[in-house]
């Protein structure tokens, strides 16, 4: 493996460790792909959300950078 993928696994994991995620056991290494990978993108992706218990929110969104306020359109956390 390269460096550059070796960093990228321990971000994964040191990120991993420190969030308090409902289900976090269920992937213990970002490397294993997990059964229903070969499923089409959506229902990949919904499949995962329910596995990690991390909806596409605005306070995730917002902490990846991709929105500037963590409140929702509303107004509300």
């Amino acid at each position: 493996m390269g460096k550059h993928l070796v960093d990228i696994i321990a971000q994964w994991e040191e990120d991993h460790m420190m969030a308090s995620v409902i289900n976090q056991h269920l992937v213990c290494d970002p490397t294993i792909r997990k059964p229903g990978f070969d499923l089409p993108r959506q229902t990949w992706t919904v499949l995962n959300r329910f596995r990690t218990g991390k909806g596409l929110c605005r306070a995730y969104l917002h902490k990846w950078g991709l929105v500037t306020s963590d409140l929702c359109n509303c107004g509300h956390q």
